[in-house]
């Protein structure tokens, strides 16, 4: 996929939270395993429903929807927990999935209706399936979000595509814009001088801040490209710029401040595209020791998906996507018969991990399927969760779980996103219409052993 396909690349999704006194207490309750995708962040979250605009402003709030299965207050079992239940449907893609400090789970996408009740493009769903209230800006509810990440102050970011400006906003967990936050602007300039979309690829929070990943080359009219740090104001942190050749696609920061990060455009002129992982410091320049990876991608669809942090204390990334990485950098992985295949672990100097097993994907053979996204595990186990050809679960040396259930969906392409939960579980969601045979409206949640609730 090259810069030109960026325009279509992802549906926009956003969402917000609402913080609720009853799934705290079950998520202190719960002390089981959970997830995310990237960096350290999750998120989870119930919806609820905006419509009934009042203006064009931004500020105004639309009039919640009260109808059936929002509001009032969750039934709780016999032991005090709360019960949980199959999602609804939902009438369109799952473009986002985020875990919110009060246990929600928050959902965006290009959907209208969940369970055949008119929604906003981003909903908050209790734990037992439920949506909730809550009240979102006029501008927010009817224009499709791209990313949404959430802080650990429960603020919600939410990053927008608006005519050819890529719009960043912070919303209260209520759902209300946040009154100390000045809207962000993001614009792409070719060097001809003409304009092009920008796009925003992911929002990744940084203390109350947030760093921004996407294709621009202006941020409010300053010159940055492809990778930013914002402030829980709206400012851009100066103290902050990445030294990378392009605009930036994936990123995953690691205990100790560094990032790593992969350029979105191809860099190689031959007809073997490339992409580069770099590693950066705090400040944004590049880390003394780390040798860049060039990751050569084939084919219109090829590139790297999904960068995700080993969990354990090594600073190791996994890098997934449809590509042929080398084994030692000096050679074509095209002409080394070691070469490795769309899924690879990176060591913190830039050497490939061979040491370590990868998972059991024929990760050397060049029939390893896609992996289109990775989700580790915040249990401390190591485990992760990725989607290559189905939905599964890997133990840190590689080897998969035994006994959990390999999801199938009807998704064409695989996208299928990710949000391992406190308890164990995990929301997945995509383009989907079937998981494993069954119907499912473009969500689904499943057990620690992939079987379906």
């Amino acid at each position: 996929m090259d810069e030109s396909t960026s325009k279509t690349f992802f549906a926009e999704l956003m969402f917000t939270a609402l913080y609720r006194t009853a799934a705290v207490l079950l998520t202190v309750f719960l002390s089981l395993s959970g997830c995310s995708s990237g960096g350290d962040t999750q998120s989870a979250s119930t919806t609820t429903t905006g419509t009934s605009p009042a203006s064009n402003d931004p500020s105004t709030p639309a009039t919640p929807n009260t109808g059936p299965g929002t509001g009032g207050s969750e039934s709780t079992g016999s032991d005090g927990t709360i019960p949980v239940h199959q999602l609804a449907d939902l009438n369109g893609d799952v473009t986002d999935l985020a875990l919110h400090p009060d246990g929600d789970i928050v959902v965006a996408g290009t959907f209208s209706t969940y369970g055949g009740q008119p929604v906003p493009h981003v909903i908050k769903l209790r734990p037992d399936g439920s949506l909730a209230p809550w009240t979102l800006g006029v501008s927010l509810i009817n224009s499709l979000p791209v990313e949404t990440a959430i802080s650990p102050d429960g603020k919600v970011w939410i990053a927008q595509r608006q005519g050819e400006v890529a719009r960043l906003w912070r919303v209260s967990d209520d759902g209300t814009l946040d009154s100390g936050f000045v809207p962000v602007d993001f614009l792409f300039e070719e060097s001809g001088g003409g304009v092009i979309p920008s796009q925003v690829f992911q929002l990744e929070p940084i203390g109350n801040g947030v760093y921004v990943v996407g294709t621009f080359t202006r941020v409010n009219g300053q010159p940055r490209r492809g990778l930013v740090r914002i402030s829980a104001t709206g400012q851009l942190d100066g103290g902050f710029n990445a030294d990378i050749a392009s605009s930036a696609y994936r990123l995953a920061p690691n205990p100790d401040g560094t990032l790593y990060v992969t350029n979105f455009e191809r860099l190689d002129v031959s007809v073997v595209g490339s992409q580069i992982l770099y590693r950066l410091n705090a400040d944004g320049s590049r880390v003394s020791g780390f040798s860049p990876v060039n990751v050569y991608t084939v084919g219109f669809n090829a590139r790297i998906y999904a960068l995700a942090r080993v969990a354990d204390d090594t600073n190791d990334v996994l890098i997934g996507g449809g590509f042929v990485l080398d084994s030692s950098g000096t050679v074509n992985p095209l002409l080394d018969p070691t070469a490795i295949h769309n899924l690879a672990r990176v060591n913190p100097d830039g050497s490939r991990d061979r040491v370590q097993p990868r998972p059991q994907l024929g990760t050397d053979s060049t029939n390893t399927p896609i992996v289109r996204a990775i989700a580790k595990t915040t249990d401390g186990s190591g485990d992760f969760i990725l989607t290559a050809s189905g939905i599964r679960r890997f133990r840190p040396d590689g080897t998969p779980v035994l006994g959990f259930q390999v999801g199938q969906t009807n998704s064409v392409d695989d996208t299928d996103k990710l949000l391992c939960m406190l308890d164990g579980d995990t929301i997945v969601g995509g383009t989907f219409t079937t998981y494993n045979g069954t119907s499912r409206g473009h969500i689904v949640r499943i057990n620690r052993d992939g079987s379906q609730r």
